[in-house]
């Protein structure tokens, strides 16, 4: 039930970045002074990251599964445009693929999440979208500083960890801990920083780690992935935040509880506002 629950907590992560963005610009300096949101504004465009496809396999063990099976198989995949797409295909405990969860940033500060197998689509467009495109390009770790920070000069990674080599490429590997959780990272500075790995081990209620979740990238391809990865797919229902995670939970058989629904009227909002249909 855990695994399931996390899972659906990464389908939110898209619609609660994006307004997090939106409302960042509305805010006064309670959270940023004045002259670091002008130095954000005087930095210079990052480059594009390169054209790629990357395939990775999540392998899930824990308490109530002692094997690790593989839950996820993901594709992202990164246009020279900036435009990112990734694809997750969840799989049952016996080896069933039971859900497919789609992921688009487009270029023109447009963002869609995707269940295909609802037929649902949440789409925004950012109210100004050269800004939006250029808020996510320097959001970046930088590989000019070992990844360390982002291209806006605000955002830090956690502590260093090691060097490591991984299908090929030299990654640097990150930690963080808390009480909950430990996250460890690999990322590839000749991919513009991008994770080719991530475990997470999730602590029980006695604070033991007893679940793992690992994210590993098996394939790396620097090419231009096909059109249709980024395209939002005509015929499936354009809904709301809370719309598209009720018919999820309605299709994994679970129920909504209204602590999670709760956590949707300030998105449903800001969806009203930022809809975006092809």
């Amino acid at each position: 039930m855990k695994k399931l629950r996390f899972c659906l907590f990464l389908c939110l992560i898209g619609a609660f970045s994006f307004i997090a963005a939106q409302a960042m610009k509305k805010r006064n300096s309670t959270a940023l002074d004045q002259s670091m949101l002008m130095q954000i504004a005087s930095r210079p465009n990052p480059p594009n990251l390169p054209a790629m496809q990357i395939k990775f396999e999540e392998t899930f063990a824990g308490a109530s599964f002692p094997q690790k099976r593989i839950s996820t198989r993901r594709l992202m995949s990164i246009s020279s445009d900036g435009s990112s797409s990734i694809i997750d295909n969840q799989y049952t405990n016996d080896g069933n693929l039971y859900l497919t969860h789609r992921h688009l940033k487009l270029k023109g500060g447009i963002s869609a999440d995707i269940i295909d197998n609802t037929k649902s689509v949440t789409a925004y467009r950012a109210k100004e979208p050269g800004a939006e495109d250029r808020r996510r390009a320097l959001d970046r770790w930088n590989p000019s500083d070992a990844c360390a920070s982002a291209y806006n000069g605000i955002a830090k990674q956690p502590p260093f960890l090691r060097r490591e080599s991984l299908l090929g490429y030299e990654t640097i590997v990150f930690q963080s801990e808390s009480k909950s959780a430990k996250i460890t990272k690999w990322v590839a500075p000749q991919l513009g920083c991008l994770e080719i790995r991530r475990i997470a081990e999730f602590a029980d209620a006695n604070g033991a780690f007893t679940e793992t979740s690992d994210l590993l990238a098996v394939e790396i391809k620097l090419q231009t992935p096909p059109k249709e990865v980024f395209e939002i797919p005509a015929g499936f229902d354009h809904v709301s935040p809370s719309e598209r995670f009720t018919r999820e939970v309605e299709y994994r058989g679970q129920t909504r509880n209204a602590h999670e629904m709760q956590q949707f009227v300030k998105l449903d909002e800001q969806y009203r506002q930022l809809r975006y249909v092809p």
